[in-house]
């Protein structure tokens, strides 16, 4: 049986993008190793997060921010600094980095 093809859906995704559209494109294209990077320790943030029964507002007021900044911390879209990452191992009592 062949499925109906939905034009519209069709038209979407065909259609050219518009100016924020391409500088997400861009930006994801230019920043894309770091930002590979920055999705894997969200997800090991977020595994030990699981792993120990804490939510991302037990991470912020352990950490002294807000539970905005965990999450925005948790996207994966974050250029973290050395000093974030220290005080990330620090609260959860356990490496998050380690170098070679």
């Amino acid at each position: 049986m062949r499925e109906a093809v939905n034009v519209e859906k069709l038209k979407e995704i065909t259609r050219p993008r518009n100016e924020e559209e391409q500088k997400e494109a861009d930006f994801r294209r230019e920043n894309r190793e770091w930002l590979q990077i920055s999705g894997r320790l969200a997800l090991k943030i977020s595994q030990i997060l699981r792993e120990k029964g804490m939510s991302q507002v037990d991470l912020a007021q352990r950490l002294g921010i807000t539970a905005a900044q965990v999450s925005k911390l948790l996207s994966g879209r974050v250029n973290f600094e050395l000093n974030t990452l220290n005080k990330l191992q620090n609260v959860l009592g356990q490496r998050i980095v380690t170098l070679r």
